[in-house]
């Protein structure tokens, strides 16, 4: 949700308000009175809540969790590489995509080349606001038993969990399934690299000379240089 407080008596005034009284005694029970609203923001005309002012309540009330799920809506068939959504309060999507190569930066303290990359198959976890990614060693679908991997990257904790930085990660509400995986992997392709958040590195050996390996080679991603992540996919279907 967007914070418009600051926007309250300038391009949004207060029309009305409900109160919900609710029984010491008997707690099911619940009485719901409405107001109008004077010149001076004052609540007036205290009355109980009418079916039609019920069904204009209910009608924004759905508009605000359509813009809160639309992205676990397909714009048609649902794409193959999605794996599981979840919807709720803490509503989700899990996807995979394959062995690429990307055009990646750093900050300049990295010592590292902006340019392109190979990048192993990789796992991804997002939901209106946050980001985990990790890897894997096939291109194939993965099932609830495939062996998981640390994402051979910077920026990220060790739950898989990413730090965004100065990124803007804004998905936009009326983002459907599709165009919320490309802008979460925008989001993360386009982000400058800039340190370790793991005491270890995520692969085998030093992940800074990994990438001096790597830069601009036209050979995929060495998959056997990855260390296995203690997550199963299981865990993170919850």
């Amino acid at each position: 949700m967007n914070n418009i407080t600051e926007q309250f008596g300038r391009l949004y005034f207060p029309q009305a308000a409900i109160i919900l009284y609710q029984s010491k005694n008997v707690g099911d029970k619940v009485y719901v009175e409405a107001y109008g609203m004077d010149g001076n923001g004052c609540a007036v005309n205290g009355h109980p809540l009418t079916i039609a002012e019920a069904g204009q309540l209910a009608t924004v009330l759905d508009s605000a969790g359509d813009l809160n799920s639309n992205f676990l809506k397909s714009k048609g068939l649902m794409p193959d590489n999605v794996l599981h959504l979840s919807a709720g309060s803490n509503a989700y999507l899990l996807w995979h995509t394959p062995a690429a190569h990307r055009h990646l930066s750093f900050t300049s303290s990295m010592g590292l080349t902006d340019t392109v990359y190979p990048v192993p198959p990789m796992l991804w976890k997002a939901g209106k606001n946050a980001l985990q990614v990790f890897a894997l060693k096939q291109d194939c679908k993965p099932k609830m038993k495939t062996v998981i991997y640390h994402a051979p990257f910077f920026n990220i904790y060790d739950d898989g969990k990413v730090c965004m930085g100065t990124t803007k990660t804004r998905i936009p509400p009326e983002a459907g399934m599709e165009e919320f995986m490309r802008t979460w992997e925008h989001f993360f392709w386009a982000s400058s690299f800039s340190h370790l958040l793991r005491n270890t590195s995520p692969v085998k050996g030093n992940i800074i000379d990994c990438f001096l390996n790597l830069q601009d080679k036209t050979e995929a991603f060495p998959v056997d240089i990855l260390r296995k992540h203690p997550f199963t996919l299981q865990n993170l279907i919850r």
